[in-house]
């Protein structure tokens, strides 16, 4: 066992919740009955916006910090909170933990892959993928109301028998594919890390996936490497029939070379749901179009995904704490 979370047994069992994501507050409950003091964040349901010496502040005399991605966890952060020998993430990505401070310094992450995430966020890839073909941007109530009508300035397109290429096929574009599967697509995936076995499934190249799909949805984590993995150069390699929608990560879009791409007729729609910065300037130009769907990381936004991430993140603290192996531990190494 690494020298903090061996030393946290001789410490109080604390923790901060830099945010509140539990709809019930029944998981920060079960958590107290545990005999786990838990302070609480100021905001509940809301992004409470820390900032590195705040989050510093906040969190000294805390074996544990749990909240989402809104507050970064940085290597100084866990440096300067010697004490901190857990970090219980809700949600399924970590970028915003610096992982390789946290295995320096022997500090176990977990996080919550529930059902409820992965099936929610797959809901509303599908439901992107629809609203951008079916141009429901453009035909809507308010429309009829001014009097407008359907217009062969906008053809609505299928999803059935075209294309759709994955970029990342970890569990939720699994489960967006299994949706597809009655609707005839062409499957294709781009993923360096995985081999894909599954039937009916090509992978292939980034620049084939882009050149050849209709539908692109991207489900890649985020990292250093593919920053920016859409750019002006992967644009360039799209159909201008194609649309893209972003459930993963902000970070794997240039906005600006999607901009460009859109007003050049290059790209015919964009779905965001994930943001580099988050909130999003909401004043970019790209916001102002009128084929880009652009919602407030809200794909997973349901109160049953949201009991469950809360419940799970509870639960992994608390396994954490006895001294057991949370199931859901990122990087169990650090317990030697």
């Amino acid at each position: 066992m690494s020298s903090r979370t061996e030393r946290a047994r001789d410490l109080p069992r604390s923790v901060f919740v830099h945010e509140i994501l539990d709809p019930s507050g029944r998981s920060l409950t079960w958590l107290e009955e545990q005999g786990v003091r838990v302070v609480r964040g100021e905001e509940t349901w809301a992004a409470s916006h820390l900032d590195e010496d705040a989050l510093i502040e906040r969190g000294r005399g805390h074996v544990a910090l749990m909240g989402a991605s809104t507050n970064p966890i940085t290597r100084r952060v866990i440096e300067e909170l010697p004490d901190l020998a857990f970090i219980s993430k809700y949600g399924i990505g970590v970028d915003s933990i610096d992982m390789a401070a946290a295995e320096e310094h022997g500090v176990l992450v977990t996080n919550t892959p529930v059902p409820e995430n992965i099936e929610a966020v797959a809901e509303y890839t599908v439901a992107a993928m629809l609203a951008l073909r079916k141009q429901l941007l453009f035909y809507t109530t308010e429309r009829m109301r001014e009097g407008g009508w359907r217009t062969p300035d906008a053809w609505g397109d299928f999803v059935w028998r075209k294309t759709v290429g994955y970029v990342g096929f970890g569990r939720i574009a699994r489960a967006v594919a299994r949706r597809l599967q009655g609707w005839d697509t062409t499957t294709l995936v781009y993923d360096p890390y995985i081999e894909v076995q599954e039937p009916g499934v090509r992978q292939t190249s980034l620049e084939e996936l882009l050149a050849e799909s209709d539908v692109i949805t991207l489900h890649a984590v985020a990292s250093t490497a593919n920053r920016h993995l859409i750019d002006e150069a992967a644009l360039s390699l799209v159909k201008p029939s194609a649309v893209i929608v972003n459930s993963a990560r902000g970070s794997l879009m240039d906005l600006d070379a999607v901009h460009r791409a859109m007003l050049g007729g290059r790209l015919a729609g964009v779905a965001l749901d994930a943001y580099e910065h988050e909130p999003p300037e909401i004043d970019h130009p790209l916001f102002l179009l009128p084929n880009v769907l652009a919602t407030p990381h809200a794909s997973a936004w349901v109160r049953e995904t949201f009991q469950r991430i809360s419940d799970c993140g509870a639960e992994n603290l608390a396994a954490a704490l006895r001294g057991d192996v949370p199931d859901n531990a990122v990087n169990p190494q650090v317990l030697g």
